[in-house]
């Protein structure tokens, strides 16, 4: 009876410790994999900020204001964008990458998964918040001065 009580105790505590650290060595394992993924992300987040810039172009060229919400979603995205880009670059940089010349550094591997992967989450949330039904709103009438009118 005590032994199966020790047992379940150490299964449990086995269950609580097993799956965190699989999920830090998932970084190291899928390095290759998020990098490609966040690349992915990136050229789809440009094509959608090219897309909402082309709709903001459009509702300027008619006189329309554009919406505070539509302009901090640009400011936001070309943020994630540079972030992800500057992340991309340190994974493509030799000497970040690399220990002594020989032996792979995995602490930097796992650091760039990481970040990698907080970037692909980062991107996957404002491409949902970039999905905008209109950009602007119709400019104000300008207004109507009015005149004095003298009868003759």
């Amino acid at each position: 009876m005590a032994v199966d009580i020790v047992i379940s105790i150490i299964g449990k505590i086995g269950e609580f410790l097993v799956e965190p650290i699989g999920r830090q060595f998932d970084f190291l394992i899928h390095h290759n994999s998020n990098i490609e993924t966040l690349k992915d992300q990136v050229q789809i987040l440009e094509e959608v900020r090219k897309n909402v810039q082309g709709s903001v172009d459009a509702a300027i060229a008619k006189g329309e204001t554009i919406k505070n919400e539509v302009r901090n979603w640009m400011s936001r995205a070309d943020g994630v964008i540079l972030e992800a880009r500057k992340t991309l670059e340190d994974d493509a940089d030799p000497n970040k990458r690399w220990f002594n010349k020989w032996f792979l550094d995995l602490a930097a591997r796992y650091r760039l998964s990481r970040e990698a992967d907080n970037k692909i989450t980062a991107i996957a949330k404002i491409k949902v918040d970039g999905q905008f039904d209109n950009v602007s709103m119709p400019a104000a009438p300008p207004e109507i001065v009015s005149q004095d009118f003298v009868n003759f």
